[in-house]
């Protein structure tokens, strides 16, 4: 059995480091690989800027799932921070 993990981060410009699901990222990863349960992984949305990407990147998300060994779990993970939106523009849990 392998978990596939699929991230989505959208974290506003100024936010520090100790925010960002990265380093928690790494050593899922990490902990998965030498347990040899280690997946694919879709990391190319760490890096959402804005609602419209997060909600590109959770549609992509249903097609890759329908591409993974159905018995295997997939991990969906959000890390969405901010303060709430002013303007659709903006990201924050409201905006998704």
């Amino acid at each position: 059995m392998s978990v596939h993990i699929f991230p989505i981060q959208s974290v506003p410009a100024g936010i520090t480091g100790w925010d960002s699901i990265e380093h928690t990222y790494n050593l899922v990863r990490t902990y998965l690989l030498d347990h040899g349960q280690l997946g694919e992984k879709n990391d190319q949305y760490l890096h959402c800027a804005n609602a419209a990407e997060v909600h590109a990147a959770i549609r992509e998300f249903a097609d890759w799932v329908k591409q993974r060994p159905e018995s295997d779990p997939k991990l969906l993970w959000l890390s969405l921070h901010g303060e709430p939106p002013l303007i659709k523009q903006h990201v924050g849990t409201r905006a998704i």
